[in-house]
């Protein structure tokens, strides 16, 4: 949960079902993977604000760790 807000302390307890509830789907087609995440909850706006922060986080990483092949990544 540090990594979804870094700027305040959250409970893992009540937050993280929050994350974790949520159903979604993998789809592929025409060389694209896209993820669609349905939240039924009332926190939905947060949960995809969320979502996307940690997502451009780990997107940094994968384009600064040259040192790893595109498969690592």
């Amino acid at each position: 949960m540090r990594l979804a807000d870094p700027t305040r302390h959250t409970e893992a307890i009540t937050s993280r079902p929050l994350l974790l509830s949520a159903p979604a789907r993998l789809t592929r087609h025409g060389g694209q993977t896209r993820l669609t995440i349905s939240h039924p909850h009332a926190e939905a706006g947060w949960v995809e604000a969320t979502c996307r922060e940690v997502a451009a986080f780990f997107g940094t990483l994968r384009r600064t760790a040259e040192q790893l092949s595109p498969l690592q990544c």
